[in-house]
């Protein structure tokens, strides 16, 4: 069974690069299940369902970190993702049934198995100065998919602004930032969002070209208080 059990950061400033995920047999739901105490944490390593879908998380996400262009990406999403994921089946203050935790948790899982699926063949953009990627670099991911053309994007990571700085945890806990992705139609030689997309947050002027070394990025992308991302020029990794 793969699992998150110790992330390596090293701290660059206010940056943190993701170094390392490690795999280990006999847990499940990426923690270790001797340990379980809260509620979320028992019923997951109670599922057989979803330690099997475990099972197929781990196997795609170690397949699309080994191929991702920028390495460290991988793990960073994922570690934002565990930290909602594990609320899925609810708290002791707040249980759900057995039968809602159970399709909250697997819809989470399986979506992320499909994300990591089409991250592998991507290609990859970005700010970033190297091929590592840090929390406050700005990363865009074309990719298709159904006969479509997707944008991931990843950026415009800030810490809360009214949080005591010495009781930070830092990303993806105390902070905010850009994680999402967006359907993409022609447009002339560029592209822009596709006709019914959820388009609060984009500016009017959006726009996308794409090319073997750059993507171009016209106007910009608003993801929350202070989180905003878009508007340059960003070379293939």
């Amino acid at each position: 069974m793969y699992v998150i059990s110790k992330y390596k950061i090293m701290k660059n400033k206010s940056v943190f690069i993701i170094l390392a995920l490690t795999a280990s047999v006999g847990l499940t739901a990426s923690f270790d299940c001797s340990k379980a105490k809260t509620y979320h944490e028992k019923f997951i390593c109670s599922n057989s369902q979803l330690d099997a879908l475990d099972k197929q998380l781990g196997e795609s996400y170690s397949n699309a970190n080994k191929s991702f262009a920028l390495k460290g990406y991988i793990p960073a999403i994922h570690k934002s993702w565990l930290s909602s994921y594990r609320e899925c089946a609810g708290s002791d203050k707040i249980k759900k049934s057995p039968a809602d935790a159970l399709k909250t948790c697997s819809d989470e899982v399986i979506k992320r198995i499909d994300l990591y699926g089409d991250l592998i063949n991507a290609s990859v953009y970005s700010d970033s100065k190297d091929k590592n990627f840090y929390t406050d670099s700005d990363t865009f991911i074309i990719y298709d998919k159904n006969q479509s053309k997707f944008l991931r994007y990843f950026g415009g990571w800030m810490p809360s602004y009214n949080m005591d700085p010495d009781k930070m945890k830092g990303f993806p806990f105390d902070g905010s930032w850009c994680d999402n992705a967006m359907q993409l139609k022609k447009k002339g030689l560029a592209y822009t969002i596709q006709d019914g997309a959820n388009d609060d947050g984009y500016s009017d002027d959006f726009e996308v070209k794409i090319s073997e070394k750059t993507l171009i990025i016209k106007g910009s992308i608003n993801c929350g208080p202070r989180s905003s991302i878009g508007n340059g020029k960003f070379d293939r990794k």
